[in-house]
């Protein structure tokens, strides 16, 4: 992001189908959590926080509480919910972030 290479990063269906103030935003979100240390990055009530702000000003439709979790889901929510967790676990496996769930300041 500090070099201006976001859009060079990312794939060209999110580019076309999101706005660009929304990309930058989930960009600075993630860029946050990447801190080194616990401290350094937000919680995850923090960061479902500023998607759910994001999700509403943009005019995306409210989902149920637990259908993130997977209860109440449709069948093919689950399934690209799903698809996007191993994307996700691909990528930070490609570029060698280690996953740890402990947080140096006990949160």
């Amino acid at each position: 992001m500090e070099a201006n290479r976001l859009f060079h990063i990312l794939d060209n269906r999110m580019t076309k189908e999101a706005a660009l103030k929304e990309l930058v935003e989930v960009a600075k979100l993630a860029k946050r959590c990447l801190g080194f240390t616990g401290r350094e990055r937000p919680t995850m009530k923090e960061v479902a926080a500023v998607l759910e702000d994001l999700r509403s000003s943009h005019g995306h439709p409210s989902l149920p509480q637990n259908s993130l979790a997977g209860d109440i889901a449709e069948p093919s929510s689950r399934s690209l919910h799903n698809a996007n967790v191993q994307e996700s676990f691909s990528l930070v496996a490609s570029f060698g972030i280690e996953t740890g769930s402990s947080r140096e300041d006990g949160n």
